[in-house]
């Protein structure tokens, strides 16, 4: 059978996603724990019924009814929808690498863009944003760079990213 979808590396990729998801432990658990949490513990959305001492950086205050985000537990969905986002990216940056290494960087650049402006939607300009868009861009970008290496080692190094070598 002779289709690209065939020809598509899986098992790289599959093994690119699970290093970029550890590469992701590393970066939030590891080398930014502490930074990562204090920027992500922002203000809490509490209901108006409630009172919240994360405002002053204080323990929550809030009861088990209110939608503190800074003081209860986080459930294995956001975990499993990251995956899944890190595997479509992966396989985006792998198709994309196939075509044209300069499309696959184009590509990074604007994943990392996005995330950099959604930030600053979220947190405004600020040190706070600043500090996250370092941290978390960063990551993303790094991310890019490993599907992107990976792939185009799988091209041969040829420009067109044709897979196993065989360049146009």
């Amino acid at each position: 059978m002779n289709c690209s979808i065939c020809q598509f590396p899986w098992l790289w990729w599959a093994l690119s996603v699970i290093v970029a998801y550890l590469v992701g432990w590393l970066w939030y658990s590891v080398f930014f724990k502490t930074e990562w949490a204090k920027l992500e513990s922002g203000p809490c959305t509490c209901g108006a019924d409630c009172t919240c001492g994360c405002h002053e950086g204080k323990e929550c205050t809030c009861g088990p009814d209110c939608k503190c985000t800074c003081c209860h537990g986080h459930s294995m969905m956001p975990m499993v929808v990251q995956f899944a986002a890190t595997a479509l990216v992966g396989f985006v940056l792998f198709w994309a690498t196939h075509v044209s290494i300069w499309l696959a960087l184009g590509i990074a650049i604007a994943f990392s863009g996005w995330a950099k402006a959604s930030i600053f939607f979220r947190a405004g300009w600020s040190k706070r944003a600043r500090s996250l868009i370092w941290i978390d861009v960063s990551y993303l970008f790094i991310v890019c760079l490993i599907f992107i290496l990976v792939a185009a080692c799988l091209s041969g190094g040829c420009v067109c990213g044709c897979y196993h070598g065989a360049c146009c």
